[in-house]
């Protein structure tokens, strides 16, 4: 068990907890949305970040205990939730501008409605991440997030624990084991955490608009009254806060184009 004060109270379980607390709001908020091409009540999208709501939660729980390689094992699920929410997306806007053409966004949204019918697997993460990678409308997003290798290199470490590929491995998923480097191994698990936090969101951010609304504007057309002249471009507080808590200070790069790009006022 954890016998370190500093492992304790250490910062990602305060960034667990807020990023938890983050899905499960977006969850709601973006369950009236409907998703283009995708026949389903609701949105899946909600279900998508309600899970990942629950993965970072398991996470804390697993880092509780500071079982590191279980932990990076569920980290790499966090990975996997945002790049099937960013392939659906994506394959999404491919149908509404071929409107329902028989091309090959159509049969992506038809493997994605088989999947959630149980009937057949999801592509492999490499497939879903090469379309994305490869999407026109994302590619400014895309070359300043893989302008290096973070992510490159932190797919190899959930694979890494994930798979026992070293000894290492092992001896951190051993809490009886003293380790002096435990600690950087936290700090480093947060540095991902926040990392893949910033990966899902800048991509909503910049390519979801809609998601960013405040309730203002849909709440007064649900009681009958006139919204606010331009309430439609008003962000939901959580939402800024989001931005101004890891865009700004993590990724000034990435925040100054999604702030270029986006009608929405963010700020």
């Amino acid at each position: 068990m954890l016998d370190q004060e500093s492992l304790r109270t250490h910062a990602v379980f305060d960034d667990l907890a807020y990023l938890k607390t983050f899905y499960d709001h977006l969850s709601t908020d973006v369950f009236q949305w409907g998703r283009s091409g995708v026949h389903a009540i609701g949105n899946i999208d909600s279900y998508l970040y309600s899970s990942t709501a629950g993965t970072l939660d398991s996470i804390a729980i697993v880092l509780g205990n500071a079982r590191i390689a279980d932990a990076y094992t569920l980290l790499r699920r966090f990975q996997d939730s945002a790049v099937l929410n960013l392939y659906v997306d994506e394959l999404s806007d491919e149908w509404e501008k071929s409107l329902s053409m028989d091309n090959f966004s159509l049969k992506g949204l038809k493997i994605v409605e088989e999947w959630m019918k149980g009937k057949t697997p999801i592509p492999e993460y490499r497939v879903m991440s090469q379309k994305i990678r490869q999407s026109p409308r994302l590619l400014p997003l895309t070359d300043l997030l893989y302008s290096d290798d973070r992510y490159k290199e932190l797919r190899e470490r959930c694979n890494s624990h994930a798979h026992f590929n070293f000894y290492q491995n092992v001896l951190v998923n051993d809490n009886d084991i003293h380790l002096p480097q435990r600690t950087q191994l936290f700090e480093r698990i947060r540095v991902d955490v926040i990392d893949l936090a910033l990966l899902h969101m800048s991509y909503v951010f910049f390519a979801m608009p809609h998601y960013l609304m405040s309730r203002d504007h849909i709440d007064c057309r649900e009681i009958g009254m006139e919204p606010d002249e331009g309430s439609e471009y008003w962000v939901a507080p959580y939402l800024q806060e989001f931005f101004d808590r890891y865009f700004k200070p993590c990724r000034p790069d990435l925040a100054k184009l999604i702030l270029e790009s986006t009608a929405m006022q963010l700020s």
